[in-house]
């Protein structure tokens, strides 16, 4: 027994004397290998989508992409001339089969340089819930980043899209991506939302006339025709915007935003709107959200929207801009954000899902250190908490 203890003794002040050491780099070695345990575990706990593409026609999206990549960055502007190369697919996940398609997504090579590259997907049944999804490189979405806005939306009262990790296996090859669920009819059922439609503002059509468009061409034709007329009276002042505009979630859509102090969800080419029949009002649904440590140059988004004279934020935005009682809404929300208990509260409920990212992103980007950048979210609700401070 004595001598069983003494073995067991020996060999862990062997391996403390290895690890401390860092001896023949022992140390590394035993933090990569728990890492690797860690990653392993973590992935098996979410779903694998498994996407099957002839090989001919993989072949042609990878030239494209390859063809994209030489070009730079510059801005893929899609025309009839310069199209999306869209490939026929067989997409499984957790039991869920459909026919589909695949194609590049994105306009930046942020999406299509990396290695995964991104990926949009439209499947005639829903896969992981959706039947238009993409699939992202991580890095495209600051990792985790957009992730937790998705979740601090559904926290304050809005409707977030799906924004989770995934296992792709492509025709074969593995690879970490995040699923972004896009705006489809399966998500408004899945908010109950049985009798609404997706709506955009596009002012880049025309300079001269206002143009509203819906995503989604299954949407009920009564309803875009509903809106259309409802919409035509609010941007020509015939109406009270409150009357057509859900005053208290768009508040807290813009307070949210200044905590991120991201602008991207906000210009009328990615923001969407949900109009609602049931209530009669429209109201937004966020995406893309980044982190930006903006320093002296932070300034609350009424600023920008108030001298917004190309309508890049849509002429919705114009209005509740110019409106004092969305105004003091507004100040509302951001006051409640700006308290230090708000982050506090949903950076210990997430805690463990950031660990389970961490170890995700482990095996594509070891030299992270966390999926999100807290530090510059604590430092933005101060300074929104002293902007408050000196409205008073």
């Amino acid at each position: 027994m004595k001598k069983k203890i003494f073995i067991v003794l020996l060999f862990i002040v062997t391996f403390c004397c290895f690890y401390f050491t860092n001896s023949f780099s022992f140390k590394d070695k035993v933090l990569s290998q728990v890492k690797k345990y860690e990653y392993y575990s973590a992935s098996n706990d979410i779903p694998l989508i498994k996407i099957r593409i002839k090989q001919d026609k993989f072949d042609k999206l990878l030239y494209q992409r390859d063809t994209l990549i030489k070009r730079g960055n510059i801005p893929w502007v899609v025309s009839e001339t310069s199209s999306k190369f869209k490939v026929k697919a067989k997409v499984e996940c957790e039991g869920d089969k459909s026919k589909g398609s695949v194609k590049i997504a994105g306009h930046y090579w942020d999406h299509w340089k990396r290695d995964p590259f991104s990926l949009k997907v439209k499947t005639k049944l829903p896969i992981n819930g959706s039947v238009i999804f993409n699939l992202l490189n991580s890095e495209t979405r600051g990792h985790m980043t957009d992730w937790f806005a998705h979740k601090l939306e559904r926290e304050i009262g809005l409707y977030g899209l799906k924004s989770e990790y995934v296992i792709v296996d492509l025709n074969g090859e593995e690879n970490l991506y995040l699923f972004e669920g896009l705006y489809d009819r399966n998500f408004l059922c899945q908010n109950k939302l049985f009798d609404a439609i997706f709506v955009m503002e596009y002012t880049y059509d025309s300079a001269d006339s206002q143009v509203v468009k819906f995503p989604n061409e299954d949407s009920p034709i009564k309803l875009r025709e509903k809106f259309s007329v409802l919409y035509d009276r609010l941007i020509n002042e015939k109406m009270d915007p409150e009357k057509l505009i859900d005053f208290e979630k768009m508040a807290k859509f813009y307070a949210l935003g200044e905590l991120y102090q991201s602008t991207h969800q906000y210009y009328h080419f990615n923001l969407r709107y949900i109009y609602n029949n049931k209530t009669g009002k429209i109201e937004p649904v966020g995406r893309e959200y980044w982190i930006a440590d903006k320093g002296e140059g932070r300034s609350l988004f009424i600023n920008s929207h108030l001298l917004d004279k190309t309508l890049e934020f849509g002429r919705i935005p114009a209005l509740l801009f110019k409106n004092k009682k969305f105004i003091n809404l507004y100040y509302q929300e951001i006051k409640r954000i700006s308290d230090s208990t708000f982050l506090n509260e949903f950076v210990s409920k997430y805690k463990n899902d950031f660990e389970e990212g961490k170890a995700l992103i482990w095996n594509d980007f070891p030299w992270l250190d966390e999926p999100i950048n807290l530090k510059i979210l604590y430092g933005n609700q101060v300074w929104l908490e002293n902007q408050m401070s000196n409205l008073k």
